[in-house]
């Protein structure tokens, strides 16, 4: 939605109603080309997942006690990227496969978020495991973060 709003912004900006109209006699349209420049790392990158396996470890010992962790990610991939709603943030929306030992795995969601970082420079994760929210934090299946 924001790439269509852009993009029509641009292409608004370089006609003219005089060039519009001349159009069908010859002329051709300028084209805009909008690139998206993005400050967030990639869903696969090192350290955000050093974050996201730092970060459910930390609930693991320190809340849910239930012995899952995370071993390894796989299938890592971004769902969207994008600004939402009212929000000016940036967010990076990615899911993988997370393998938690003893023969059990689970899908694994978590949102990148630009300038959400200490005192807001950087980025920061937020991570949910489907099997691990008991309290619904990010609502049924972790949907917020999906």
């Amino acid at each position: 939605m924001r790439a269509a709003i852009l993009g029509l912004v641009v292409l608004a900006s370089t006609t003219t109603p005089g060039a519009a109209a001349d159009i069908g006699a010859g002329r051709t349209a300028r084209t805009a080309v909008v690139v998206e420049t993005s400050t967030l790392p990639a869903c696969d990158d090192p350290s955000v997942l050093s974050k996201v396996v730092e970060r459910q470890h930390w609930a693991e010992a320190n809340t849910w006690h239930d012995g899952k962790r995370i071993e390894t990610l796989t299938d890592i991939r971004q769902r969207y990227n994008t600004t939402r709603f009212a929000s000016m943030i940036e967010h990076r929306h990615c899911e993988g496969e997370a393998t938690l030992g003893a023969g059990r795995s689970d899908r694994v969601f978590w949102v990148i978020s630009a300038e959400t970082g200490f005192a807001g420079i950087g980025y920061g994760v937020e991570v949910c495991l489907p099997s691990q929210d008991y309290w619904y934090v990010w609502d049924a299946a972790c949907r917020v973060l999906r």
